[in-house]
């Protein structure tokens, strides 16, 4: 039996946890522009890596129809983008918030750099960890940055 399909099923399992149990009703609008949003950068920035070669997702849902792994982009990345925002909603200090997407890069990117190592999901090929740390950096700060915008609309 693969461990592949079990892996991609619990992490949808564990992510539609952490959703439920964490998001509170009164703030669902902000997760969930959170949530498509985060999922319209990851689906950019999944096609860049692989029109550039960067990675291979060998172990996917819709084999015949992409080439792009579905779970780890619009499910599992979005949800860490969710806890993100949900950590950093009512912080004011820029520092704590800097440390906090650093720490929530460095999560992702070991998330992924596990399904690299250990089951063939990701195939690295001219890409690393410190290049994804950095990717994730950037990509939860524009994240970041929408949100608060977003919200900040939502309470005029």
């Amino acid at each position: 039996m693969k461990i592949e399909p079990i892996i991609l099923s619990i992490s949808w399992l564990v992510s539609f946890l952490i959703l439920v149990i964490f998001i509170h009703q009164k703030n669902i609008r902000m997760y969930l522009v959170t949530f498509l949003f985060t999922s319209t950068i990851a689906w950019i920035y999944q096609y860049f890596q692989l029109v550039m070669g960067f990675l291979e997702f060998p172990g996917r849902e819709f084999s015949k129809a992409t080439k792009m792994s579905f779970t780890l982009h619009y499910i599992v990345y979005p949800t860490f983008a969710v806890l993100f925002i949900r950590s950093i909603s009512n912080l004011n200090r820029e520092r704590i918030i800097i440390v906090k997407i650093i720490i929530f890069s460095i999560l992702i990117s070991i998330f992924t750099y596990a399904i690299s190592t250990f089951i063939s999901l990701i195939e690295y090929r001219n890409w690393n960890f410190f290049i994804g740390v950095i990717s994730n950096i950037i990509i939860l700060y524009i994240v970041k940055q929408f949100v608060f915008w977003f919200k900040r609309g939502l309470m005029e």
